[in-house]
Order: structure tokens, then sequence, then C-alpha cells
């Protein structure tokens, strides 16, 4: 047995006969093949002629072959005597033609003539395509591709199943033939789109980057925010370090030159002393004011009473004057921004400045009560009154002015006001979540 024999349809090989031409006619049950030795090959032979169905005998085999001079065969079959001309035997198979039959999507039958345009996640694609041949239908071979650019496949189906392909434009082609040497000139096709998920569509990453960008605006405007607020409030600690202790230290200064003159008496050496120990203890005061603010502990509505109640008790030692606090029996869980509590305390130690310095009163009282969604502080004191005229024809006049600046660069309310026994009550409405005004609104 020589290896070609494996590939015989049967092992039943019922006659060989020289041929006219080049080879032996091999003839059996299935089998009708000229074949020429080839000792060198793998099979052992050369296939030259294999005549079947489409040279017109039915049974795709014979018994015996006889070969004219023209080239004329005589094939018996168990059909019977098959004469077959030469210029059949010259006949080769043009390829079919192959169409496009069906298209199903998930199930569903498609047109034809539509070029569907499939969402990322439901891309489930059934193509069938069919060539037509009359003779002899097993002859069919099929080649398929994804797409134009692809390689081509062999394949015994004609027709796909693509499932869940990635995004993309597709065509999947199919040509045929019926002797695996000629095949369709024109490929049948069928083209479609799979779109990608909305996250990678134009529209939506247009939409991101404008998202983006706008975050990164945003970012870098709340930065430039933050750093403004920053330089805010550095510039508001330096003047406030500028206006409490430049102008004491310039005092001391000044009131040191004096002292060290021989020539003033002693009684004024030693008044003057007193006045240097009075402002470098302001001096202290001051600072410890400033410091205090800047402590995290500070931001609670809490701390800015307690921290001005001691502050008050300081400012009128000895029952000199007589100080009172009247505040929330349980504080709520309140936060002051650093502006809001560095200007309110500055407002209430200023006026308890004034009771103590100008007012002449007897008694004082400091408050800090919820009113409605805001809060009110109030210093209300027993003495002389406001002036008729509280502002001097420079402008100034008792540190008023001050007080409605920083009032009003925290969008509070301060109003002064007759007492209950007289004297003035000064009186701040504010909102402790407040923030700093910018220039144009404090000049509005």
């Amino acid at each position: 047995m020589i290896p070609a024999s494996r590939e015989l349809n049967s092992s039943w090989i019922l006659n060989l006969q020289v041929a006219a031409q080049e080879g032996i006619w091999i003839v059996g049950h299935g089998t009708l093949l000229r074949v020429a030795e080839r000792p060198e090959t793998e099979a052992g032979w050369e296939v030259l002629e294999r005549p079947g169905f489409w040279q017109g005998i039915p049974t795709g085999g014979g018994e015996d072959v006889l070969e004219a001079a023209d080239g004329t065969l005589w094939v018996t079959t168990s059909a019977g005597v098959i004469q077959v001309p030469s210029q059949a035997r010259r006949a080769r198979p043009e390829p079919p033609l192959v169409r496009l039959v069906d298209v199903l999507v998930d199930g569903e039958r498609l047109s034809l003539e539509q070029r569907p345009d499939l969402p990322y996640d439901r891309n489930r694609l059934e193509l069938t395509f069919a060539a037509l041949s009359y003779k002899d239908p097993s002859m069919i071979r099929y080649k398929v591709r994804s797409r134009p650019d692809a390689d081509w496949v062999e394949s015994r189906q004609p027709g796909f199943r693509l499932i869940d392909l990635p995004p993309g434009e597709y065509q999947p082609e199919v040509i045929a033939s019926l002797d695996g040497v000629n095949w369709s000139a024109e490929p049948a096709g069928f083209a479609f789109t799979i779109r990608p998920p909305w996250y990678r569509q134009v529209w939506a990453l247009a939409l991101f980057v404008l998202l983006t960008g706008t975050l990164l605006y945003l970012m870098y405007r709340i930065r430039l925010g933050i750093l403004l607020r920053l330089e805010r409030q550095r510039t508001r600690i330096a003047m406030d370090l500028h206006d409490e202790l430049g102008a004491g230290l310039g005092s001391i200064g000044l009131l040191a030159d004096l002292v060290a003159d021989e020539q003033i008496e002693e009684h004024e050496r030693k008044n003057l002393t007193g006045k240097i120990s009075e402002a470098a203890e302001e001096l202290g005061s001051a600072l410890t004011d400033i410091i205090w603010s800047l402590r995290g502990r500070s931001e609670r509505i809490e701390a800015l009473g307690t921290y001005l109640r001691e502050r008050g008790r300081r400012l009128t030692p000895g029952g000199s004057v007589s100080f009172s606090t009247r505040f929330p029996d349980s504080w709520p869980e309140v936060t002051l921004s650093l502006a809001v509590r560095r200007n309110l305390q500055r407002i209430a130690i200023e006026a308890l400045h004034n009771v103590v310095k100008h007012a002449g009163a007897g008694s004082v009282e400091l408050g800090l009560a919820p009113e409605g969604g805001k809060w009110s502080l109030w210093v209300e004191d027993d003495g002389v009154g406001m002036p008729e005229n509280p502002v001097s024809p420079e402008g100034r006049g008792l540190g008023m002015e001050s007080m409605r600046h920083r009032a009003n660069e925290i969008g509070a309310e301060i109003d002064w006001k007759t007492g209950k026994q007289g004297g003035t009550r000064l009186e701040l409405r504010f909102d402790p979540h407040g923030k700093m005004r910018g220039r144009a609104e404090r000049r509005r």
C-alpha cells in the first residue's frame, strides 16, 4: 500500500488501466483517478485528473475505463456505461456566485439592504451566505474573512457568527469555488458598525475634556482663592501688628528718651515711667489678642466668649468698674472663621476700652447670644452716654469709625444707642459663618 491509498474513497480498487496520455487510470468504488507515479512525494503519486459529477459521471466512480484515441472516456458504472467526450474532460467548473441570504442580530432578522449600527453591548451577529451549483453542491468550498484587509480562511460553512466584537467598522466577505483553484471574482459582503460605549464617543470625550478643563480651572481658582485669603490674612495680621504695636513701641521710645533726660523733675520721671509701663502692658495685651485669634482652638464661639470675659476682667481690675457677662447657658457647636473672630475680638475689646477710659461708668455688661440665624454681641454701660458729636473735626471719634469698618468687613450690623441705665449700648449683629467682603463690596 502506498500512502495515497489512504486518501481514496474506498479500498476496493477494481481496475488499473494505462492512460492514453500520461499516467494510470485507477477505478474502484467511488474512485476514478488518473495519476502519475511520484515516488519522491509523500503521497507517492500526483493526481492528474479526477472526472466526476461535473463531467457527468453520476456515481463518482466506476468498474472499468477505456480511453479512446481522441480523448473520449468510456466508463462502466453501476448506473450503466457513461461516455465522457474529450471537451467535457477539459471543462473546468466556473466559480459560483455568492450572495448574502440572511442577517440576524440577537435573533432578530434585519433587512439585507441596511447597514446596521450596533451598540457595543448588543452585537451577537449571524450572517448566512449561499453559492449555487446545480451539478454538485457538495463540491462547493468557501473562504471567509472578517475585513477586506484580513486573510482568507477556508471553510465548509458559508456563514459567520460574530459575538462581542470590539467597536469599529466591519465588512465580512465570502467567496466560493468548485475546484479549490478558481474562486469568485467578486466577494459577497455585509458592512456594519459596532458603536463604542458612550464614554468613548466623540461627544462624551469632548464633555470629559470640557469637564476636566473646568475642574482644573476651578481647582486653580480655589487654590488662588486660598492663596489670596492667606495673603489677606497675612496682610491683616501685619496691619494689626503695625497698628497695635508700631504706635505703642514708638510711644515707649519717645517716653524713654524723656525719662533719660537729666533735666526733668523726679516726679515727672516717675510719671513717665508709669506711662511706659502702661504702654508696655497694652502692647502685651494686644500681642496676646493677636496670638489668641490665630490659634486653632479659638475657632468656636464659646472660646471667643471665654476669652472676652477674661480680657474684660483684666481691663477692670480692683473693682473700679463692675464687669459682668451674659452668655448662653449651653454653647452650640458654632465655629468662626479667622476674619470673623478677629474682628469681633477687636470690636469688643475696643468697646470695653472706651467704657473704661471715657464713659465714667460704674458697671459694664458684655453679652453674646443667638438671635435667629445670626448672633448678637453687645457692650452696655451705665456711664455718661454718647456725646452729642462723637466725631472730631479730624474725622476720628472714640474708635467708632474703626469698629464700623471692622463690622463692615464681615458683613455685620453695628449700632450705638442709649442703654437701659442711661449709658451707651454698642450692639453688633453678625453671621458666624460670614466671610470677608471684597474691596468693591466694602466700598459700596
